[in-house]
């Protein structure tokens, strides 16, 4: 349960659509500002907790320092409801900065603060926190029971944020196991609860997971339309951590699809991007990736300075998954420069990383270096288990990309073992994949071994006979074979010839229609976005100047009530100056939101109730609001009716519950029922409905107007005392009817 006190949302006001205009930079440059001026504890902890999470998409660093600082002051303070949303900004901050260890000692003592205050929001989120950073640590069992918990939470609390960030957390165990299309389902669930609350965080994340499965699966096209929709939302949110880390995987792409300039392009960026946030664990993730790029250019130089930076971080901060790779990349340098010992040594120790984070597309990579490693030095027999486990887990996971190379070196290694007929079957295999896939350019060397094995086999064979006889019938027999395997070699030569040429083409053709559709796809874009941007300035600017011109009617009756002595006449003055300011508010929120046709209502209460606390409360008075309206949104149609009903209901709350009280509480619950229905409720502690009130028989204006906006919402007014009043609004979405 959200709590909120209504002097804090003097902060809020002030920062309400600042992000999605001006960008995370701008809103950390204006929430910075505000900490300079006059501040209570309280307030100043809130902004902390605002400005740590603006930070997180542009600097870790300062993230983590603004984090602590909220941290402490809420600790301090003893308000644990604020010391569990401190928690949840700091933590997420200490993943980008590798610091995970220090993550779950704080998530720890935020989760038994939410549940003992019951806030099972808070839980859910925290518990999906700590779960991502033990699948990080490889503790896949500890994650999945913390992302089954979350679910459950969520699910029962219809809590979509919560069920939304557990689907993309269990999506990604599924994803460690290889099984894809699980995790395609838990990630499309996520995205569809993400696209709906507009979260452009868990969006982009799940986005960029989808994407990689297609990478995976060599599904590159997907894969890139993934990359780049994750990209463009990333860029929307201002979230320059995460569009680094996605510039990193289109890199990826490019490298695959042969593409070295551009794959060094996109890594760069990514490497750029990650010191420009100081994302430690992003900065490890762009260097593993440019090393795969330099050491296809043969730069072995700059490959080597970026794993072993790669390496250092990875160590640092414990990432076990992340290590199977690094000393992938080591050994596959030690590999280039013939120092076969010590690629052997790394491979092994990146292959026991894999094995122990369950990764098992990472599995099948390390059993496929080790394969080559074993061809390259000569040694064909150590290559074959490790070569055959690479297809067994392809096979299982549906990972053609992979298979299609470990064919490859399995031909290689039985044209070593001059096992003829094995390695022709094998390239047969690695051919029909890589015509599908068309990532790499056909092998061609393994036809020409055939030749040389056999001949190498006929000499060695040839120098061992003492029989002349002999010797000739050897001959004979040798050069029909060698007839046969010429005229074999020479057939699986058109063919290959054949497989090349239309690979090509069809490589020029797919580069082709990509680089145009791009273009007809930004050129729309780009129109589409002119268009969108002239309607929605055009909307803001009228929603602004209704706005202005009820704030000019509210001054008028400010100015008129100042001549005013008669305190009925006066009291009424003030109510219509707070229905004239509900609707304002409206306007306002409008024109500042980045969603033009729809008013978080949960921000927008806390603005009109931190205007009735300034109209209605006595100076020696203390009234606490608890707002609870989370994640809902609707249209003007709907809101306005529904900021007056709450403004009528809290109005009176503050001028009759707490005449004779120096301090009280308000609540506002709005709680969604199904797709069209929700219910108001607002109660108060304060001395409740008189003795023998009657709802049909009360001449109040308030009340009279709140039953006509209730039938207008095509809903109806309940009260009761108990004690306290309260008073519950069953309505209806008009957007939905």
């Amino acid at each position: 349960m959200k709590k909120y006190k209504a002097i804090s949302s003097l902060i809020l006001v002030l920062f309400i659509g600042v992000t999605p205009l001006y960008g995370q930079q701008t809103a950390v440059d204006s929430l910075t500002g505000l900490l300079s001026s006059s501040l209570s504890e309280p307030q100043k902890a809130e902004l902390l907790v605002q400005l740590t999470r603006a930070n997180r998409y542009v600097d870790i660093n300062a993230a983590v320092k603004t984090g602590y600082e909220a941290h402490e002051i809420a600790r301090a303070l003893g308000d644990e409801d604020l010391e569990v949303q401190a928690t949840r900004e700091l933590s997420t901050s200490l993943i980008g900065k590798g610091e995970w260890d220090d993550a779950l000692s704080l998530l720890d003592r935020g989760l038994a603060l939410a549940r003992k205050n019951e806030n099972q929001q808070a839980t859910a989120d925290l518990l999906a926190i700590a779960a991502y950073i033990q699948r990080r640590k490889s503790n896949n069992e500890q994650s999945l029971t913390y992302y089954t918990e979350a679910l459950s939470i969520s699910e029962a609390n219809d809590y979509p944020g919560g069920i939304a960030a557990a689907e993309k957390g269990l999506g990604d165990l599924s994803e460690r196991k290889g099984a894809y299309e699980d995790a395609l389902e838990h990630y499309g669930k996520a995205l569809r609860l993400a696209e709906a609350a507009a979260d452009r965080e868990l969006m982009a994340n799940t986005l960029n997971a989808i994407a990689i499965i297609y990478d995976y699966q060599g599904n590159f096209d997907q894969a890139l339309a993934n990359y780049l929709r994750a990209y463009s939302v990333a860029e929307l949110d201002g979230n320059l951590v995460k569009a680094g880390g996605i510039a990193g995987n289109v890199g990826s792409v490019h490298f695959y699809l042969e593409n070295d300039e551009k794959a060094l392009e996109y890594g760069l960026k990514s490497v750029e991007l990650a010191k420009t946030t100081r994302d430690k664990d992003g900065l490890a993730n762009a260097y593993q990736g440019v090393v795969t790029v330099y050491r296809h250019l043969g730069d072995l130089e700059a490959a080597l300075k970026y794993t072993l930076l790669d390496l250092d971080i990875k160590k640092e901060i414990g990432d076990v998954r992340g290590l199977s790779y690094a000393y992938k990349n080591l050994g596959s340098i030690h590999q280039a420069n013939d120092d076969f010992d010590k690629a052997e040594e790394n491979y092994l120790l990146g292959l026991s990383y894999a094995e122990s984070s369950g990764q098992q597309i990472k599995i099948a990579v390390l059993n496929l270096q080790l394969g080559r490693l074993f061809n390259d030095w000569e040694k064909h027999r150590q290559a074959i288990p490790y070569l055959e486990r690479t297809v067994e887990i392809t096979k299982e996971i549906e990972v053609d990309r992979e298979l299609s190379l470990a064919y490859e070196d399995l031909a290689t290694t039985h044209s070593g073992l001059n096992q003829m007929g094995k390695a022709y079957d094998y390239l047969k295999k690695f051919a029909d994949i890589k015509e599908r896939l068309l990532s790499q350019e056909i092998n061609e060397q393994t036809v020409k071994m055939q030749t040389v094995y056999e001949t190498k086999a006929r000499d060695e064979k040839i120098s061992s006979l003492e029989n002349e006889s002999i010797l000739r019938e050897e001959v004979i027999t040798q050069a029909g074979r060698v007839r046969n395997l010429l005229l074999l070699g020479t057939v699986l030569l058109l063919l290959l010839a054949g497989l090349m040429y239309r690979r090509n083409r069809e490589k020029q053709r797919y580069n082709a229609l990509l680089v145009d559709m791009n273009t007809e796809i930004e050129g729309q874009k780009k129109a589409i976005q002119e268009s969108l941007e002239e309607k929605e300035t055009l909307l803001r600017e009228i929603h602004h100047r209704v706005k202005n011109n009820l704030q000019i009617i509210s001054s008028l009756l400010d100015i008129q009530s100042a001549n005013i002595d008669d305190e009925r006449l006066l009291s009424s003055m003030r109510e219509g100056q707070s229905r004239v300011q509900a609707m304002s508010l409206i306007h306002q929120n409008l024109y500042q939101s980045d969603q033009i046709s729809n008013i978080d209502i949960e921000k927008y209460l806390e603005e009109l109730v931190a205007y009735l606390a300034i109209m209605f409360t006595g100076a020696d008075q203390l009234v606490k609001v608890q707002i609870d309206a989370e994640n809902i949104t609707f249209d003007i149609d709907t809101a306005i009716p529904l900021g007056l009903i709450v403004n009528e209901l809290v109005s009176n709350a503050y001028k009759h519950a707490f005449a004779a009280q120096k301090s009280g509480s308000i609540s506002i619950d709005i709680k969604k029922k199904n797709d069209t229905d929700y219910e108001l409720t607002v109660k108060d502690d304060g001395k409740g409905l008189p003795e023998g009130f009657e709802q049909q028989k009360h001449k109040s204006l308030g009340l009279k107007l709140v039953k006509i906006l209730s039938r207008q919402l095509r809903g109806s007014l309940s009260m009761k005392s108990e004690p306290g009043a309260a008073f519950t609004v069953k309505f209806k979405d008009l957007r939905a009817l």
